[in-house]
């Protein structure tokens, strides 16, 4: 009687595979129809992507030590020196230095940083729903057209700069190495080279920004102390 009742039990809780198979093999056309459809779809995703490059470039900040030590610095913690380094971490960051890695690259004629250039390069959809846009205004003249506002040459120079200097600080990243005085500068562009030249200028400018700063505090310097003592 067990024995009986354990077969039943077995025979209604096991798995039929042979009706999942039969169920493939029946709509084995729409299945395999199917694969091939998104495998098509998938492809065409990503061949229509747009490859970015990274690049990073090594930056090593110290400050100018003086020959007294603070008590911060006994027990190994100095507030001023990690103020220091963090202020130099946005000084970086800053739009000060990306305008003159702009400037320096003339970055505003490139077309991966001039808007007027990547308008006329934009997608058909894009077009059309200009158009329609424009159909829409026409049936529906109930809406006057805003009056379009017409930019000097100086003002349209301006925007193409504020663009590339936007575009610039977007796509760059600094990183710290942590319990180092190391700094990674790291930038992304569909251009490859475009992405190491920048993150190399973005170095020096700021090398070249922090000594222009060191001579023009020692020129302030001199000049005060040259005028105390002529006092």
């Amino acid at each position: 009687m067990d024995a009986k009742m354990d077969d039943t039990l077995f025979y209604n809780h096991s798995i039929d595979v042979s009706q999942y198979w039969r169920a493939v093999t029946r709509n084995k056309w729409a299945i395999l129809a199917f694969a091939i459809v998104m495998s098509l779809v998938v492809s065409l995703f990503v061949l229509a992507m747009t490859p970015l490059y990274q690049s990073s470039t090594t930056l090593l900040i110290e400050t100018e030590r003086t020959n007294v030590m603070s008590i911060e610095e006994v027990y190994g913690f100095d507030s001023s020196r990690r103020e220091y380094y963090l202020t130099q971490y946005e000084i970086l960051r800053s739009r000060q230095i990306a305008e003159r890695v702009v400037k320096r690259l003339n970055l505003t004629t490139h077309p991966l940083f001039d808007y007027e250039q990547l308008a006329k390069n934009q997608s058909g959809l894009a077009s059309s729903i200009s158009s329609i846009k424009k159909l829409v205004k026409t049936a529906i003249p109930l809406f006057p057209d805003p009056q379009e506002v017409v930019l000097t040459d100086t003002e349209k120079q301006q925007n193409r700069l504020d663009f590339a200097i936007a575009k610039l600080q977007a796509n760059i990243d600094i990183k710290p190495v942590f319990h180092t005085h190391v700094v990674e500068i790291e930038f992304v562009s569909e251009d490859p080279l475009l992405a190491a030249t920048i993150s190399d200028t973005v170095a020096n400018v700021y090398i070249e920004n922090y000594l222009e700063a060191k001579l023009e505090m020692t020129a302030k310097s001199t000049t005060w102390l040259n005028t105390s003592l002529a006092g």
